[in-house]
């Protein structure tokens, strides 16, 4: 009878990544906008891949602050990605000021678009303490949703995760604790991939493959139990080469990320996933602890 039950939410999931796959092919797919923009102009009026690292952490500041949730950070850089990709953003990439506020506006849209509370650029602007007022950032949404043609539904690689994990809900009742941990080491290597230019340009479901197959090494009874049935559905279901080499490459890296990244920092971004708190209404008196600003006022060493 379980079976019988969970077999149209293995079809709905399967049906997702097939709808999925084909986007990232098409209508969400990327390119490496820094080494394509990296031609035509010096490279030190570009921004580098230090200042992804820099935005992601205050991506994460502002939405622990407000309780949002994590995911939301996977949307707002997968906007800000797109944007960057678009052929429509070099101004983006060869100036950091510019970067900036597409960097914040590209988070703007995804909590505009993912959470319950209303947030308006006025708040954005004080968070700055006024760097950038409230009309630049309405210019740049509007830039950023003409260049990505108003499509603000690409599939990023956490979602992919899910979708893959929603494949296996027998296993799950099976060995619920071991799955659990499985599914929250694939989601914080996922967050850890946000940071690392290298697998921007991957496509999603490269990078989740990469999370989750990393992820299973950590997990050595659930690997001989389900790994080789895990991957074996997955490749079948999605007719993704488990073998690639872009694979092997980003699981190697992802290796390397795990061993320069502190073993207390993932052990808190494991225990973070409190449930949002709804009734927190941000506004200009209630500033994220690291306000933007001082991205501007110290040395800009916060984005350089």
């Amino acid at each position: 009878m379980k079976a019988q039950h969970s077999q149209p939410k293995i079809l709905e999931a399967c049906d997702r990544l097939e709808v999925m796959r084909n986007q990232e092919e098409s209508t969400y797919s990327r390119s490496d906008y820094l080494k394509e923009t990296k031609k035509k102009s010096s490279p030190d009026e570009m921004i580098d891949q230090s200042c992804r690292r820099k935005i992601l952490n205050w991506y994460f500041q502002v939405v622990g602050h407000y309780h949002f949730h994590r995911s939301t950070v996977s949307m707002a850089m997968a906007y800000l990605d797109q944007y960057l990709s678009s052929g429509k953003a070099t101004h983006a990439i060869k100036s950091r000021k510019e970067y900036r506020l597409a960097a914040m506006t590209a988070l703007y849209l995804a909590i505009k678009l993912f959470e319950q509370i209303e947030m308006n650029a006025s708040v954005f602007a004080t968070m700055t303490r006024n760097a950038y007022s409230p009309e630049e950032f309405a210019r740049m949404e509007n830039e950023m949703l003409f260049a990505l043609n108003w499509r603000l539904n690409g599939p990023p690689a956490l979602n992919f995760i899910e979708h893959f994990f929603a494949l296996f809900p027998n296993v799950k009742s099976r060995n619920d604790e071991a799955w659990e941990t499985l599914l929250n080491y694939s989601r914080h290597y996922a967050e850890l991939t946000l940071g690392d230019y290298y697998y921007a340009v991957l496509k999603p479901s490269t990078v989740a493959i990469c999370c989750i197959s990393t992820a299973l090494k950590q997990i050595p009874t659930l690997l001989r139990q389900s790994g080789r049935n895990i991957f074996l559905k997955i490749s079948l279901i999605s007719n993704i080469d488990l073998s690639s080499c872009q694979i092997k490459a980003g699981e190697k890296r992802l290796m390397r990320l795990l061993q320069e990244s502190s073993p207390q920092a993932e052990s808190n971004c494991l225990s973070r996933r409190s449930r949002p708190n709804r009734e927190k209404m941000p506004s200009s008196g209630d500033l994220s602890p690291i306000c933007v600003s001082q991205v501007e006022a110290n040395n800009d060493e916060q984005i350089r």
